[in-house]
């Protein structure tokens, strides 16, 4: 396991040996200035999208 550091909530669960798909959010940036942050909405759908393809090859694996 290689620490890569970052703010993700999946940190916690990473560190306690969990499988962690992370980085599927939004495109976005300066996520640590409230005042300057943003977010490119394009990517709302597009992202949305991978969660519900990763989740459905996660079942179709527990099915099997």
């Amino acid at each position: 396991m290689e620490d890569v550091g970052g703010a993700s909530d999946g940190n916690r669960f990473s560190g306690g040996g969990a499988a962690v798909a992370c980085a599927m959010g939004v495109i976005g940036g300066d996520l640590h200035n409230p005042e300057k942050e943003w977010s490119d909405l394009s990517t709302v759908k597009p992202r949305i999208e991978l969660g519900r393809k990763v989740l459905e090859l996660i079942a179709k694996n527990k099915a099997n």
